[in-house]
């Protein structure tokens, strides 16, 4: 018998390509236990919760951006925004993208906002902060700007002599409620909202020339130099733990809480380490499987977040997502075969506050807003 399939009759073409979605949502589950079996981990209902997300792209077409986002967050309001690689900031109120443009186009690394709202910026040779145009448009205004004015009223102001060339390529950002933190590779400024006022740490001076990353953990704030290993920032200055000098050369690009003592420490291509920084001591045994440890060795780890559920997002250069639950055990893989994220080069996340709120992604050419609490 011959089927004959009329491709103008709507509800065939509806049918023939709704059976090829269900088909497709069948070989990425597959492919999910797969992942599963060859980690050793059981599926069991996590992977109702995180197996399939419903997953859409903006591709830069339609953002109008660069290929490449390093940063991303919401303000207040629920607008989102990112740092792009040469567009500046762009910015997305849920229905429109719009560019907020940044003197120089230099690589926007690094966005954080305050409690106040503001929305604080951090690049290559550049940092400031926006606030609303006269027009009711966002805009952007320069810090470095400041940096060497003649006119300073501060006799004692560490930024008297500081020159642009000095600011370097800031990529990191720590927001807390009376300093702002803009971290760079061999420097790093502090901005006093209240008063104004902006201290220059010259972290090249202290021996600090690669410093990857910066994190605000129960009050305190830890540093990753690749030079110096594992570091804090205690009053303005870069104090080394004990045992940090162990991540000296290894690019810790994830720092995580682990336990009250202790942190989880996911470096570029080395693995995934356990590190208490009051004893010194670094876990032999990693704080994820064995076979997982393996495969992020070969991922290209570059960042991370926390979900409010608990769970806890890895994202790769080479693999895309590894998701993990709260006790860093391994729930599933997103990536271009198992879900629809259009690439597996992830540079940045924003997760909300809220357990039901969506999660956003940037990967190579596409910025994807991603929702897990569906009834998969």
């Amino acid at each position: 018998m011959i089927i004959k399939f009329d491709r103008n009759n709507k509800i065939n073409t509806f049918m023939f390509e709704f059976s090829l979605y269900i088909f497709e949502l069948y070989m990425r589950y597959f492919a999910s236990i797969i992942v599963l079996f060859f980690l050793g981990i059981s599926s069991e209902a996590q992977l109702n919760q995180y197996g399939v997300p419903f997953i859409r792209n903006f591709d830069n077409q339609i953002t109008h951006s660069s290929d490449y986002h390093w940063s991303i967050i919401k303000d207040k309001t629920g607008v989102l925004y990112l740092g792009s690689d040469t567009r500046g900031i762009i910015r997305y109120d849920g229905q429109t993208w719009s560019i907020i443009s940044v003197p120089g186009e230099p690589v926007i690394r690094a966005l954080g906002v305050s409690n106040e709202g503001v929305i604080y910026v951090g690049g290559s040779y550049e940092f400031g902060y926006l606030q609303p145009s006269r027009n009711g448009t966002m805009e952007y205004v320069s810090f470095s700007d400041r940096l060497n004015e003649k006119n300073s009223n501060e006799k004692n102001d560490s930024t008297a002599s500081v020159t642009k060339s000095q600011i370097g390529e800031i990529n990191t950002l720590v927001v807390t409620d009376t300093v702002i933190y803009f971290i760079g590779f061999e420097s790093c400024f502090l901005y006093y909202p209240a008063s104004d006022r902006i201290e220059y740490v010259d972290f090249r001076g202290m021996g600090l020339k690669q410093v990857v990353k910066g994190v605000l953990i129960n009050g305190r704030i830890f540093i990753a130099d690749n030079i110096k290993g594992i570091l804090e920032l205690k009053n303005n200055k870069p104090v080394q733990l004990p045992g940090g000098d162990y991540f000296s050369k290894k690019i810790s690009m994830v720092l995580l809480p682990y336990d009250e003592t202790s942190l989880f420490v996911g470096t570029y291509n080395e693995g995934v380490f356990r590190y208490d920084y009051v004893t010194g001591k670094v876990y032999e045994t990693p704080p994820v499987s064995k076979e997982l440890n393996e495969i992020l060795k070969r991922s290209q780890l570059y960042t991370s977040a926390v979900c409010p559920s608990g769970a806890i997002l890895l994202g790769t250069l080479a693999e895309g997502i590894f998701v993990l639950d709260k006790n860093f055990r391994f729930i599933h893989k997103w990536d271009t075969e198992t879900s629809d994220m259009p690439d597996n080069t992830v540079t940045a996340f924003y997760v909300g506050n809220d357990i039901s709120s969506e999660i956003w992604v940037s990967t190579a050419g596409y910025v994807s807003k991603i929702l897990t609490n569906l009834p998969y």
